[in-house]
């Protein structure tokens, strides 16, 4: 099952885009875990101000 808690521990190794991060939590998480999902945790996070999101050349990057 991936959290929140999940992702902010995935993002404190620095500024990820969606696709690395979906990547680790995969490789973390025993089930797939679909995209839109996490899309969501991470939309859900900036929301709140738990994470910031920024945009640089097209991609699209989350940090703490």
């Amino acid at each position: 099952m991936v959290d929140a808690n999940m992702i902010t521990g995935v993002l404190s190794d620095g500024k990820l885009s969606t696709k690395e991060i979906t990547d680790i939590i995969s490789q973390k998480s025993p089930l797939p875990v679909p995209t839109s999902i996490i899309e969501g945790l991470l939309n859900q996070l900036v929301a709140n101000g738990k994470i910031k999101k920024t945009e640089e050349n097209g991609e699209t990057y989350y940090h703490l």
